[in-house]
């Protein structure tokens, strides 16, 4: 960032952990059950910053973020700058964000999770605890 290597931030466990989210208002149903339990177990929520919140945990501002509902276009830019920092982005159950590129497919919702400490992304997938 702006010349400099970028790099997360070791955060050892959830209750240390600075979170955000665009809004808490983006969650709904099962989802939004899933957020608050690890809201409730952070050191401080955030709201705000839509994508800026990415840059902030790869600079290691931040310790986690966690959204529902993105396009692919919304998160897919965001993976090598995360990865690149040290940090990993996945879905809710752990695994790689893809999406395959078709005249058929259209944007399906995804649910993300960044984290900068592999740790605290761990911790964060155990609290979703997402089907």
């Amino acid at each position: 960032m702006n010349g400099r290597e970028v790099s997360t931030r070791d955060c050892n466990k959830l209750s240390q952990a600075y979170l955000y989210t665009t809004s808490p208002h983006l969650f709904s149903g099962d989802a939004e059950k899933a957020f608050c339990r690890v809201r409730d177990k952070v050191k401080v929520p955030l709201y705000g910053c839509d994508c800026y919140a990415y840059a902030l945990l790869a600079s290691g501002y931040v310790d986690l973020v966690i959204e529902s509902g993105l396009k692919p276009y919304d998160f897919l830019s965001l993976v090598p700058v995360i990865e690149g920092a040290g940090g990993s982005i996945t879905d809710w159950k752990g695994h790689m964000l893809y999406w395959k590129v078709s005249p058929e497919s259209c944007p399906t919702s995804f649910n993300v999770v960044a984290a900068g400490d592999p740790k605290v992304h761990r911790q964060a997938l155990e609290e979703l605890h997402w089907q």
